[in-house]
């Protein structure tokens, strides 16, 4: 059992990720492997858990609930919801292929025993995932520590992987 492991998942998103999940997803279900999707529940009307056309399945979780100056440190407290919610959701899988650190970091800490493939997003990605606070002295330091809060959380999700797509 495969399952891919990512912040989000169609139909709300597309792009990179999402297609390359799909792509692969397909290919390894046609295979004969069974495969799920793990990913954050973007919108309330869409199902917990679905089944795709292709075989595959999806599994919404929750997001944590963030409360007033808590967003400055959003990647850590959603790290640690993770680490919750992704080990419930891992019954049975094999392998994992996380495309998010946060999700790489949920499985690494949470189920070291399962086997974990990191694929590491794309500068891009990094980029617009920390450049949302404008350009001020405040925006520039939020931004700093939020980098950071990425990037303690990933050192440990590398250090654990088994092995990392860079």
């Amino acid at each position: 059992k495969i399952q891919f492991q990512n912040i989000h998942y169609l139909p709300k998103f597309g792009g990179g990720p999402v297609t390359y999940m799909t792509s692969a997803g397909q290919e390894l279900s046609h295979r004969g492997h069974d495969v799920s999707i793990v990913c954050r529940q973007a919108e309330p009307h869409l199902p917990v858990s679905e089944r795709l056309p292709w075989g595959a399945t999806v599994l919404r979780h929750s997001d944590p609930q963030i409360r007033g100056g808590q967003w400055v440190i959003e990647p850590l407290l959603m790290g640690r919801h993770l680490r919750r919610v992704v080990p419930q959701l891992m019954n049975g899988t094999d392998v994992v292929i996380a495309r998010n650190p946060l999700y790489a970091f949920a499985t690494a800490t949470a189920r070291p025993e399962v086997p974990m493939i990191y694929v590491m997003p794309s500068l891009a990605s990094r980029e617009v995932a920390t450049n949302a606070f404008g350009s001020g002295v405040k925006a520039r330091a939020y931004r700093r520590l939020k980098v950071w809060q990425y990037h303690a959380l990933e050192r440990i999700a590398v250090r654990r992987a088994r092995w990392v797509v860079t």
